[in-house]
């Protein structure tokens, strides 16, 4: 049995001659021999792709999305859509590796180094404190 699921209106988009967008905004469609099937056009996955095939010559990307769960439906279109965007994450990757996000990185490195060096000092501090106090217990002590 098909599901209608709500989806964002940057996401996907129905096709076919019995395909349409309902004025709630759900996503319903027949697939081929009312199998159920839901042919969705990725707007995404299209402009993602536009520079190995322009979306003039392009027929669509079509994912069918057949479950009985609404929940389970929406997770598989937006697995598709995060595996359509590859390069975006190469980018993203590229983008975190680059020279500000490194300097920034490697600031916060150094300011929890100076964190770690002042919490020994302070543990030095204490031990010579009770090493002294030891020595001062003990020489009371011998008196």
């Amino acid at each position: 049995m098909f599901r209608c699921f709500r989806a964002p209106s940057w996401a996907c988009r129905a096709v076919g001659a019995s395909a349409g967008m309902h004025a709630s905004g759900d996503l319903t469609a027949r697939g081929a021999a009312g199998t159920g099937a839901v042919p969705v056009v990725l707007v995404r996955h299209l402009q993602a792709h536009r520079m190995m095939m322009p979306q003039d010559r392009s027929a669509g990307r079509t994912i069918v999305v057949n479950h009985r769960s609404v929940s389970r439906a929406w997770w598989e279109l937006r697995t598709v859509l995060d595996e359509s965007n590859v390069r975006d994450q190469f980018m993203r990757q590229q983008r975190f590796e680059s020279r500000g996000d490194r300097r920034r990185r490697e600031r916060r490195e150094w300011e929890w180094r100076l964190v770690r060096r002042h919490i020994a000092e302070q543990i030095r501090a204490a031990e010579a404190y009770n090493e002294r106090y030891q020595v001062a217990l003990q020489n009371y002590v011998d008196i």
